[in-house]
């Protein structure tokens, strides 16, 4: 029995410095060493907290120090097993295997290196972000790939290529570049860059320039699939220039307003009428002293019907025109029309449908042959003045 007083007693702050703590059990005086109190207290305990149980409070639950090498929680029971529980539902769960995480609704297994996820949605972002990043790192050289049920989705090689199908069907390359090894069934129209669909015997080809798409080309007509053009051109007294005769038997080219007095085209982003309709310009020479010619765009060939309206006074008895579309690697006449009426003005109409390519040119050259000699006079005082119109086809 203790011979001091228990205020007597040299205070200790560490259990290894004390050999054995004294009490009793009943009538019996009995020791036990600090380290056996803790082991038997912790192995008879069914729950141990850490936690305050004063409402409001905030408990702190520190294990092992900064100074540490390493600090080790072990999750134990009989069978091998383990768990750790969050408001009853089991947090991480240890089989033997592996792990089952968030109450094996994921399961870890680091014999295979695998993670499987039961839920049938995973989502990742809540749907406000403006982006959301899925990171897949594999070493270097390798390869991330995802499957389902075995078979391929895509297969990525950092800085290499992004492989999509169960037969690695179609490759991405660096540098825009697709390769697709399997067969292509299209069940619906393809679309070019400019939303138009290809019509029979079409084919795909580049735009102009690089990088700027692909468009739907028929090759036997040499045109774009879905490219039109409406031009009308007219000569009014005074533009570009005034009214003059027409010298009987001499023919002579026309001017014609260089602005289009009517100008349509779905050219669908291609370009503009420059490229793909008619332009006009105007030269000293001929008759009226001005004469005009009419170019085609580059990139405006195609099948083209040009109508012209000829309209002509003082047309005497026996008179004839005739009309000619020419510079198109040769001349066509489009009018060549005798009236025998005395007096008066009349209207001539004439058309040519022909495949033409960008670049071609055209002149509109009239001519009169009259028995009595007189000089016809364009007419557009309160009528229809002389004009050409040019239509794409096809």
């Amino acid at each position: 029995m203790a011979n001091i007083k228990f205020s007597q007693f040299t205070s200790r702050t560490d259990y290894n410095n004390v050999d054995a703590l004294v009490g009793y059990d009943g009538a019996t005086n009995v020791r036990i060493t600090p380290g056996d109190v803790i082991s038997s207290w912790n192995g008879n305990q069914p729950i141990i907290r850490f936690s305050n149980n004063t409402g409001g409070t905030t408990s702190t639950i520190d294990v092992g120090i900064i100074t540490n090498t390493s600090t080790t929680i072990n999750l134990a029971a009989d069978a091998g097993t383990g768990k750790y529980q969050i408001s009853g539902a089991d947090a991480v769960t240890y089989d033997g295997a592996g792990w089952r995480i968030a109450d094996n609704l994921i399961k870890v297994d680091p014999i295979a290196s695998k993670v499987d996820i039961y839920p049938s949605t995973v989502q990742i972002g809540d749907g406000t972000a403006s982006n959301v990043t899925l990171f897949g790192d594999c070493a270097a050289g390798g390869n991330f790939e995802m499957s389902v049920l075995g078979e391929q989705i895509f297969n990525v090689s950092p800085g290499s290529d992004l492989i999509i199908g169960p037969n690695d069907d179609i490759t991405i390359l660096p540098g825009n570049n697709i390769n697709v090894s399997s067969k292509i069934a299209f069940f619906n129209n393809i679309i070019d860059s400019n939303n138009a669909n290809g019509l029979n015997d079409s084919m795909l080809v580049s735009l102009p320039g690089a990088g700027t798409g692909v468009f739907w080309k028929n090759p036997a007509a040499n045109q774009f699939i879905g490219y039109k053009s409406l031009q009308l051109f007219k000569w009014t007294n005074g533009n570009p220039v005034a009214y003059t005769n027409w010298i009987n038997g001499a023919g002579s080219t026309l001017p014609f307003d260089p602005v289009p007095e009517i100008q349509v085209g779905t050219y669908n982003g291609l370009g503009t009428s420059t490229d793909y309709a008619w332009t006009c310009v105007n030269t000293s020479g001929g008759t009226a002293g001005q004469q005009a010619t009419f170019t085609l765009g580059a990139n405006g060939g195609g099948v083209w019907k040009i109508r012209t309206c000829q309209h002509w006074f003082d047309q005497t008895n026996e008179v004839e025109i005739k009309v000619s579309f020419g510079t198109l690697n040769t001349t066509f006449d489009v009018i060549d029309e005798k009236s025998t009426e005395l007096i008066g003005d009349k209207i001539f109409y004439g058309e040519l449908i022909k495949k033409l390519d960008g670049g071609d040119t055209l002149t509109v050259l009239v001519e009169f042959v009259s028995g009595g000699g007189i000089n016809p006079f364009p007419s557009d005082a309160g009528n229809r003045p002389i004009e050409i119109t040019f239509e794409r086809i096809v």
